[in-house]
Protein backbone atom coordinates (compact mmCIF):
# COMPACT_ATOMS: atom_id res chain seq x y z
CA UNK A 1 0.00 0.00 0.00
CA UNK A 2 1.07 3.41 -0.90
CA UNK A 3 -0.06 6.32 1.76
CA UNK A 4 1.11 9.89 2.42
CA UNK A 5 3.22 10.27 5.43
CA UNK A 6 2.14 12.65 8.39
CA UNK A 7 5.52 14.08 7.12
CA UNK A 8 4.38 14.79 3.98
CA UNK A 9 6.12 12.13 1.30
CA UNK A 10 4.84 9.18 0.22
CA UNK A 11 6.13 5.70 1.24
CA UNK A 12 4.81 2.05 0.52
CA UNK A 13 4.47 -0.57 3.30
CA UNK A 14 4.11 -3.80 2.81
CA UNK A 15 2.95 -7.32 5.06
CA UNK A 16 4.22 -10.17 4.41
CA UNK A 17 4.96 -13.65 5.94
CA UNK A 18 7.93 -16.00 6.31
CA UNK A 19 7.94 -19.78 7.77
CA UNK A 20 10.19 -21.31 9.78
CA UNK A 21 11.78 -24.69 9.47
CA UNK A 22 9.68 -25.75 12.31
CA UNK A 23 6.51 -24.26 10.34
CA UNK A 24 5.58 -20.94 12.42
CA UNK A 25 4.28 -18.40 10.22
CA UNK A 26 6.45 -14.90 11.47
CA UNK A 27 4.48 -11.77 10.35
CA UNK A 28 7.18 -9.11 8.71
CA UNK A 29 6.85 -5.64 7.75
CA UNK A 30 8.76 -3.51 5.08
CA UNK A 31 8.49 -0.09 4.68
CA UNK A 32 10.45 1.90 1.17
CA UNK A 33 10.25 4.80 -0.83
CA UNK A 34 7.20 5.29 -2.73
CA UNK A 35 8.92 6.23 -6.20
CA UNK A 36 12.27 4.08 -7.23
CA UNK A 37 15.06 5.94 -5.78
CA UNK A 38 18.68 4.77 -5.28
CA UNK A 39 18.58 3.41 -1.62
CA UNK A 40 21.14 4.17 0.83
CA UNK A 41 20.91 1.21 2.69
CA UNK A 42 18.39 -1.15 4.17
CA UNK A 43 18.03 -1.29 8.12
CA UNK A 44 16.52 -4.32 9.99
CA UNK A 45 15.11 -3.34 13.28
CA UNK A 46 14.23 -6.30 15.72
CA UNK A 47 11.91 -5.60 18.45
CA UNK A 48 12.33 -5.90 22.10
CA UNK A 49 10.33 -7.53 25.26
CA UNK A 50 6.97 -7.13 25.68
CA UNK A 51 6.79 -5.40 21.86
CA UNK A 52 5.81 -5.98 18.31
CA UNK A 53 7.41 -4.78 14.70
CA UNK A 54 4.35 -2.53 14.17
CA UNK A 55 5.49 -0.03 16.73
CA UNK A 56 8.03 0.83 14.85
CA UNK A 57 6.23 2.59 11.86
CA UNK A 58 7.23 6.22 12.88
CA UNK A 59 10.70 5.52 12.86
CA UNK A 60 10.65 3.75 9.76
CA UNK A 61 8.86 6.51 8.13
CA UNK A 62 12.04 8.89 9.46
CA UNK A 63 14.23 6.31 7.32
CA UNK A 64 12.27 6.30 4.69
CA UNK A 65 12.83 9.84 4.24
CA UNK A 66 16.35 9.77 4.83
CA UNK A 67 16.62 7.23 1.74
CA UNK A 68 16.89 3.60 3.92
CA UNK A 69 14.17 0.38 3.71
CA UNK A 70 13.42 -0.78 6.63
CA UNK A 71 12.31 -4.50 7.49
CA UNK A 72 11.12 -5.75 10.81
CA UNK A 73 9.20 -8.83 11.57
CA UNK A 74 7.25 -9.78 14.96
CA UNK A 75 9.46 -12.53 16.95
CA UNK A 76 7.85 -15.58 17.82
CA UNK A 77 5.34 -14.78 21.00
CA UNK A 78 4.84 -11.25 19.86
CA UNK A 79 2.67 -9.33 17.75
CA UNK A 80 1.06 -10.92 14.58
CA UNK A 81 3.19 -13.94 15.04
CA UNK A 82 1.24 -14.55 18.41
CA UNK A 83 -1.79 -14.34 16.97
CA UNK A 84 -3.40 -14.58 20.01
CA UNK A 85 -3.56 -13.25 22.97
CA UNK A 86 -3.42 -16.09 24.70
CA UNK A 87 -0.41 -17.22 22.69
CA UNK A 88 1.95 -14.02 23.53
CA UNK A 89 4.82 -14.58 25.39
CA UNK A 90 4.90 -18.21 24.03
CA UNK A 91 8.16 -19.16 22.22
CA UNK A 92 7.82 -22.98 21.61
CA UNK A 93 6.81 -26.29 23.39
CA UNK A 94 10.51 -26.92 24.85
CA UNK A 95 13.12 -25.08 25.66
CA UNK A 96 11.49 -22.07 24.51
Amino acid sequence: MVYKSRRGFYLKTETFKFQTKDGIDICSFKWSPANKTDLKGIVQISHGMAEHAARYGDIAEVLVKAGYAVYANDHRGHGKTAGILEETGYFAPKSG
